[in-house]
């Protein structure tokens, strides 16, 4: 019955600090719905879908493996319209023969998005190939991030100065300076995101 925006989330590490920063950005856009812990194995994603209140815009889920297959039926279940890779690491190498092995699985978030669904993933992790292999394969759009200049969103010149850091923000090669790195830049973020589409 749900009809807003679902996004999942999944990465080796990162993914509940992300689902609580983007929880914050949506919620001043509209009244926003996620796990209030790292429920991220089939019962928490289930509790997570189940438990979406009336009215809710933007649904928040976070997805997590321990071993192969996991990661694509959770995202059969959330069906998202947005999926999000924070990184790819050796976190779960106990499970996996190799970094690739792993980068496979966290790809397969792909498998579940929605028609006309967007993945965004760092480019910094060395397999971008095999991920836009998914992106492509599921006809997805895609934005990536990281510090390589081919990113699509990425953040220069970072300064700290008295206890605050300050960036650089590029999108899709427009430049915004002065970026506050805090709460009000994630907002000022979704702003500069807008203003070049």
């Amino acid at each position: 019955r749900y009809k807003g925006k679902l996004i999942a989330i999944t990465g080796s590490v990162g993914k509940t600090s992300t689902k609580d920063i983007l929880e914050k950005m949506l919620s001043a856009f509209g009244l926003t719905h996620s796990s209030p812990k790292s429920y991220n194995n089939n019962l928490g994603v289930s509790l997570t879908l189940v438990n979406i209140p009336k009215k809710t815009e933007y649904v928040i889920c976070e997805i997590g493996m321990n071993r192969k297959g996991e990661i694509e039926p959770l995202s059969t279940l959330v069906a998202p319209d947005v999926a999000i890779i924070t990184n790819i690491s050796a976190a779960h190498l106990v499970s996996f023969e190799n970094l690739e092995e792993i980068a496979n699985e966290k790809a397969s978030i792909c498998l579940g998005l929605n028609k006309n669904g967007l993945v965004i993933f760092s480019i910094d992790n060395g397999f971008y190939d095999l991920i836009m292999n998914f992106i492509d394969n599921k006809k997805s759009k895609s934005i990536t991030f990281g510090l390589n200049s081919n990113a699509d969103i990425s953040l220069k010149n970072i300064s700290f100065f008295n206890n605050q850091s300050f960036a650089k923000l590029v999108i899709k090669n427009k430049v915004f300076s002065d970026f506050k790195i805090n709460s009000l830049g994630l907002h000022q973020l979704l702003n500069c995101l807008a203003a070049v589409g």
